[in-house]
């Protein structure tokens, strides 16, 4: 690739973080001058970019490894939809705080909590799910 190519995504990685890679090669290819035949290097220079970018065992954060690992890791997706990041925080939220009534006790407990949780990446879990349901059909 050249300089010029790796300036366009690197441009793309830094402004849409929230896109997939696939969505980040798609935008790339619809909105700059690169041809097909860049487009695998773009995928694969996407994939180390954010392997790269990752701070805790090859997650955004201390807080997405331990979410992922704790509450999602070993959750049976194969009979759910495709879960969305909006899903992923529904469902972590409900396995913390569940839907019982609150004590004055716990608003400590709940406030550390939610501090917590407002750090986790869900979207980035989300994709992960989606990847390793994709790899395990292939």
């Amino acid at each position: 690739m050249t300089n010029k190519e790796i300036n366009i995504l690197d441009h793309v990685n830094s402004y849409y973080p929230h896109l997939n890679i696939d969505e980040k090669v798609n935008y790339t290819y619809n909105n700059y001058d690169i041809g097909l035949s860049t487009l695998n290097e773009a995928r694969e220079y996407f994939k180390m970019k954010i392997m790269s970018d990752k701070k805790h065992n090859g997650w955004t954060n201390y807080a997405t490894w331990r979410v992922n690992l704790e509450i999602i890791d070993g959750y049976d997706w194969h009979e759910e939809h495709a879960p969305d990041a909006d899903y992923v925080r529904e469902l972590v939220e409900y396995a913390v705080f569940g839907n019982g009534p609150k004590l004055k006790k716990d608003l400590l407990k709940d406030s550390y909590a939610n501090a917590f949780l407002s750090q986790v990446n869900y979207y980035e879990i989300a994709e992960n799910l989606i990847n390793e349901s994709i790899n395990e059909k292939e």
